[in-house]
């Protein structure tokens, strides 16, 4: 299956990858569809999920990357915990509201 997202990218001049899991856990070793893990810089996702949750579950976890990188999270003052969930589930819905996202957009169709 060829993906909708990229496998290795860059934010803030630091480099990240995806990688794709059977089962991904959380720190409390809980299942899950999808991590974050800042200090390694890997993305983690559930392959086995349908390809557009997959996709929403990568963009999400995209924004706990850029959020990260951005010096947001996971220090005092950061942002809460909650309100970091809401930032990245309606970046997700963004991304993935016409189904038809990908990484390079594609371009209009000519009138």
């Amino acid at each position: 299956m060829s993906l909708p997202f990229p496998l290795h990218f860059t934010i803030e001049g630091a480099d990240w990858k995806v990688r794709m899991r059977k089962r991904v856990l959380d720190d409390a070793g809980n299942e899950c569809r999808g991590l974050t893990d800042p200090i390694k810089r890997v993305i983690y996702l559930d392959n086995t999920l349908p390809a557009k949750e997959m996709i929403w579950i990568f963009w999400h976890e995209y924004m706990h990357a850029v959020l990260h990188e951005a010096s947001v999270t996971g220090n005092d003052g950061g942002l809460d915990g909650i309100v970091e969930e809401i930032i990245c589930d309606k970046f997700a819905n963004a991304m993935t509201r016409d189904k038809t996202v990908t990484w390079k957009r594609k371009k209009p169709a000519s009138k």
